[in-house]
């Protein structure tokens, strides 16, 4: 059984119900629908259709709203792309224009004030460079220092500048709200700075008298700088190397994923790596070694899942995508030091994160078959996950809506059963559901690790090896 979840970038190329199908059964174990592309007929066209499917193929998959963020980008050009080349003079302006090869326009007021001559601003992550050469009125002129193709709605890097602009924005809110209302299982934050960020977010949540688990996206220098805070806020994080590439010097990148890494399964949150993985697949049916090695790095390093971007969105071979990185996800799991996570410094400390441990151990120690972790709310489950044991964690919750967060965590498999009301009635309805979906067998072992049922005070904190009848 593969442990690493993949995230697929739902778009054009995937929207059919055909693909869609075909990517769940490659392996798609949550499905990413960027707000920066796309309407909400679209959007709720799509929850609709892979909820639908998911339930007739017999699988468990979240899906994940991606908010747009204070992101800087381009206007809308009059083609697809336009070619500039090295040494061509090109406008950045903040009036309403149809781009062409002269100039497009930004969707940032404030551009003209953030830079000044002889600076760098970067295109499409860091693709194009263009160097200021004047500000006169609402335009920045600038000549064109590394060339490429640029097509509309294109990111707009400031290296080494942070910006004053908000992290949640209107359409930030407005967007969020529809997520709220279409029950998305996760929501991804853009261009998170700091752990206030995160807490305007939960903080508005609230207000709305609802909840989605909050993933803070890695992507700039300042949030790199506040890490292990925006990491306590939040419930997930994901490494967005398309920006942080260009907010950090390139050679950072490799070192700064694997500390991410480390820093979410410390605190117990599922850390996912984006950008790039199988690029050269948008276009070509098989990934090029280096990629292939780069999605093996991400597992043996820990990561709960890996994303696929352009490849799903916009690809020609969505389905071969998928399947390939899962092809290449199993075989490096092969490869996993299981002891090296169990031993790394912890933040989720108390009687939670130790009866996780615990469990973890003495499943290791008596040759347990599964951890099964009955649960209210996913907790639990994240915290032995987060130990990577050998064995799988089979979560039991009556929750579809937890059900489906756990889609993310690594190693989990999420099965429904009744709610139950006493501890014995928790226990044998857990061994009996992941008896019968096939997960142990009569006469194995098996670890149980859980708390008093939701009608009683407590928290996880009971631990009892059974023998499967």
């Amino acid at each position: 059984m593969r442990r690493t979840k993949i995230v697929c970038t739902i778009g054009p190329a995937s929207e059919d119900p055909a693909i869609l199908r075909g990517m769940i059964q490659a392996g798609m174990d949550v499905a990413r629908l960027n707000f920066s592309h796309g309407s909400r007929e679209q959007h709720a066209a799509w929850v609709s259709t892979i909820r639908r499917l998911a339930t007739e193929l017999g699988h468990n998959v979240a899906v994940l709203g991606d908010l747009s963020g204070p992101k800087l980008r381009t206007g809308s050009l009059s083609k697809d792309t336009i070619l500039l080349n090295a040494g061509d003079a090109f406008t950045l302006t903040t009036e309403s224009i149809q781009g062409d090869w002269r100039g497009v326009s930004v969707n940032f007021p404030g551009l003209p004030a953030a830079v000044k001559p002889g600076e760098a601003i970067l295109l499409n992550d860091g693709a194009i460079e263009l160097v200021v050469e004047s500000i006169t009125g609402g335009s920045v002129r600038t000549r064109v220092r590394v060339g490429g193709l640029l097509g509309s709605h294109k990111g707009v890097n400031i290296p080494g500048r942070a910006l004053a602009i908000t992290a949640f924005t209107v359409k930030d809110r407005e967007d969020a709200a529809f997520a709220l209302a279409q029950e998305f299982d996760w929501l991804g934050l853009s261009f998170v700075k700091n752990a206030e960020d995160v807490r305007v977010v939960r903080e508005w949540m609230s207000e709305s008298g609802a909840d989605i688990p909050l993933i803070a996206k890695i992507e700039k220098g300042e949030a790199v700088q506040t890490l292990d805070a925006v990491l306590a806020e939040s419930n997930g994080v994901m490494v967005a190397r398309g920006d942080l590439g260009v907010e950090v010097t390139l050679e950072e990148v490799p070192f700064l994923q694997k500390h991410i890494i480390v820093g979410g399964l410390s605190h117990s949150i599922p850390v996912i790596i984006a950008t790039h993985m199988l690029e050269s697949m948008t276009t070509q049916p098989r990934p090029t070694r280096a990629e292939v090695t780069d999605v093996a790095t991400a597992v043996l390093d820990g990561a709960d899942a890996i994303m696929l971007s352009e490849e799903t969105a916009s690809g020609r071979y969505p389905v071969e995508a998928v399947r390939m990185m899962a092809r290449i996800a199993a075989h490096a799991e092969r490869g996993i030091d299981h002891d090296r996570f169990m031993t790394l410094a912890r933040r989720d400390r108390g009687v939670p994160g130790a009866v996780a441990y615990a469990a973890c151990a003495l499943a290791d120690e008596v040759g347990a078959s599964a951890i099964l972790v009955p649960t209210w709310s996913g907790e639990t489950p994240l915290r032995v996950a987060a130990r990577r044991p050998v064995q799988p964690v089979i979560a039991l919750t009556h929750d579809p809506r937890v059900r489906r967060r756990l889609a993310l965590a690594w190693g989990t498999t999420a099965l429904s059963v009744s709610e139950a009301r006493t501890v014995d009635e928790v226990i044998a309805t857990s061994i009996h559901a992941a008896r019968t979906a096939g997960y142990v067998a009569p006469g194995e072992l098996v670890v149980i690790a859980c708390g008093q049922p939701k009608q009683q005070s407590g928290t996880t904190n009971l631990i009892q090896v059974v023998r499967v009848a």
